[in-house]
């Protein structure tokens, strides 16, 4: 999996828990009531991740567990280190949605509200996000979920298309990615990476 796959889905993804601890120090403002990817230190999430070939055949089967570690103080603000996937990444939860931070920069990853349709970039990792549903009935091994769908794409060029399923005060529970394999004039985009969450340890 490439570096930004990785990064959407953790950080996307790595992004679970119930509501975020209090801090006077924190500046971000009031909790949201509601949110798109609970943050608590100590919640852990498990996916089954299945690996696909160009016939949709299944190639490898294996788990592994985005956990929320700790929360840190950057700037004034209070951030929420999660691991999993072989990255780390600082998310928090503002009156606009999942934020993650970098070095460099600071990024809207997963809008919250939204509406079908809302379309925003994320400069530092080059892509580009829609809403395209926010009602999406969505059936993994932990069960069945009303989400928001999120589709991620390249800004420039073609690449490969990321589709996010977060479920409001529970987060990510499905995630796919698809390849596009052009052959003359046609595009066609082969589902290849499948991550559905199996548990939820809050």
């Amino acid at each position: 999996m490439t570096g930004l796959k990785v990064i959407s889905f953790v950080m996307v993804l790595l992004m679970f828990a119930i509501l975020g601890c209090d801090d006077d120090s924190n500046s971000n403002g009031p909790e949201p009531t509601h949110v798109i990817n609970p943050l608590e230190v100590g919640n852990k999430s498990v996916f089954k991740i299945t690996d696909y070939d160009l016939g949709g055949g299944v190639t490898d089967i294996s788990y592994d567990t985005i956990l929320i570690v700790k929360d840190t103080n950057i700037g004034g603000d209070v951030w929420y280190v999660v691991e999993g996937f072989d990255y780390t990444g600082y998310n928090r939860n503002t009156a606009q949605g999942m934020e993650e931070w970098t070095p460099s920069d600071e990024c809207l990853l997963l809008k919250y509200p939204a509406t079908d349709g809302d379309e925003y970039d994320c400069s530092m990792y080059d892509v580009h996000y829609e809403v395209n549903a926010t009602n999406a009935a969505v059936t993994v091994e932990h069960g069945t979920y009303t989400c928001y769908e999120y589709v991620q794409t390249p800004v420039s060029g073609l690449g490969d298309s990321v589709l996010q399923y977060c479920c409001v005060d529970t987060g990510l529970i499905l995630w796919e990615n698809h390849t596009p394999v052009i052959v003359g004039d046609d595009t066609t985009f082969y589902l290849r990476k499948r991550h559905e969450l199996t548990e939820l340890v809050w």
